[in-house]
């Protein structure tokens, strides 16, 4: 007989919390995800990558040590365990495309979008970052349309600043396709 791990057991996410115990009640959240997309799993690599050097050189470098001191940093390394490491989708569905529906006002994400959306409201983060593996490029709202965010201007300098130390490219999510897409993280975190 066999049991699938899927239908006996919920799907937890675990999470790296990085911050000063003694300064944290006054910092803001930052949140970073990775391998929402289960085949994404270098986005996972480089979340364990920062965690690591967050941790390691905290008190060593005065840069890193700065970022803690005045920021609680929480890191999920992998969104989506249940397709990790080999599959880009959770039960046919795309985690991605997931968040929510425009058109569909009973709309419920799957498990695992739903515990990290959960997740996401009790932490209240200040700011989001969803890691990839493919595309060299940050991306920023709307998905859902061709339409500016109110928050262009800051997304564009801020995001900006990013992707040229990493020498990736710059773009709105709606560009990334042929056609603006639904129900994204980046649409959601940024609504």
């Amino acid at each position: 007989h066999t049991l699938s791990l899927h239908d006996a057991l919920p799907i937890y996410l675990f999470y790296i919390k990085i911050a000063n115990k003694n300064q944290e009640k006054n910092n803001p959240n930052i949140f970073i995800t990775a391998a929402i997309h289960g085949n994404e799993s270098w986005s996972s690599t480089c979340a364990m990558a920062y965690a690591g050097t967050l941790i390691n050189e905290y008190g060593k470098n005065d840069r890193i040590t700065k970022i803690v001191d005045s920021k609680n940093i929480y890191v999920i390394p992998i969104v989506s365990p249940d397709s990790y490491p080999k599959f880009r989708t959770v039960d046919r569905v795309d985690p991605n495309r997931n968040f929510f529906s425009n058109r569909d006002k009973s709309f419920s994400s799957i498990l695992p979008v739903q515990n990290l959306k959960n997740f996401y409201h009790k932490i209240k983060p200040k700011s989001v970052i969803s890691m990839h593996t493919y595309g060299r490029i940050f991306l920023f709202p709307y998905g859902e349309t061709y339409r500016d965010c109110e928050n262009n201007k800051d997304y564009v300098s801020l995001v900006g600043k990013m992707a040229e130390t990493a020498s990736y490219k710059l773009d709105k999510a709606c560009n990334l396709y042929t056609r603006p897409i639904n129900g994204t993280g980046v649409d959601y975190y940024h609504k």
